[in-house]
């Protein structure tokens, strides 16, 4: 379950993480930055400047968007939405931020799902 808007203001790597760990949207509690692979899912190969579904997603202003993956050193891994490359930036630099969250699914009684 993705955030379909990016948080109000771009963030540095580290206030990334922590807003994500104390955000609260559509009644839940548990939302993340997401992974490289789950952001690279999101990218439309055909479209640029936004590379993404702008029917589902709404980019704002940033286009450039973190993930939870940190790079060597003082470096993390972002997405930049103009041609949907990934790229390893300073973890002072600010960036947008869009929250995932893995929905469970849980068992049924009889142990189906």
């Amino acid at each position: 379950m993705w955030s379909n808007a990016p948080l109000a203001s771009p963030s540095t790597f580290s206030d990334a993480e922590l807003e994500a760990a104390g955000a609260t949207l559509a009644g839940h509690t548990d939302w993340r930055l997401p992974t490289r692979s789950e952001f690279a899912g999101l990218i439309e190969t055909a479209c640029a400047d936004p590379a993404i579904n702008t029917t589902r997603f709404t980019p704002g202003a940033k286009r450039s968007f973190w993930t939870a993956e940190p790079g060597g050193g003082n470096t993390a891994w972002s997405f930049d939405l103009t041609f949907g490359n990934d790229t390893l930036e300073t973890r002072s630099t600010r960036k947008g931020v869009y929250l995932v969250r893995s929905v469970q699914i849980g068992l049924f009684a009889n142990g189906f799902e």
